[in-house]
């Protein structure tokens, strides 16, 4: 088996991707059945944790301008999957877990 047979028909978005170009899945036309999907955020992306966890103010106000946990959802479902929320992750922690995740995804 060849790497790209085994990397065709998956896709992942987390939460660094969804920041980039966080409409990309509501743009694009629907996955074919039989790929798997991981989307992913963190925790502390959505303005609710962040200020509980006492992320600055400014912070804040640009998590509910993105509105990730929103658009992740919306993804979501137009994917037919649902939104992984890695705990106590923030947008710069998010990474390394996600890519972990997306591996691990591959052989499923």
């Amino acid at each position: 088996m060849k790497l790209a047979d085994v990397i065709l028909g998956h896709i992942a978005a987390g939460s660094p991707s969804i920041w980039t170009d966080p409409d990309w899945f509501l743009r694009t036309a629907p996955v074919p059945a039989g790929q798997s999907i991981l989307i992913t955020i963190g925790e502390l992306e959505t303005p609710e944790a962040a200020m509980a966890a006492g992320e600055p103010a400014n912070r804040v106000a640009r998590l509910r301008a993105r509105d990730m946990a929103g658009r992740a959802a919306a993804m979501a479902g137009r994917l037919g999957t649902s939104v992984i929320v890695l705990p106590g992750e923030n947008h710069d922690g998010l990474l390394a877990l996600f890519l972990a995740r997306a591996i691990n995804s591959l052989w499923k």
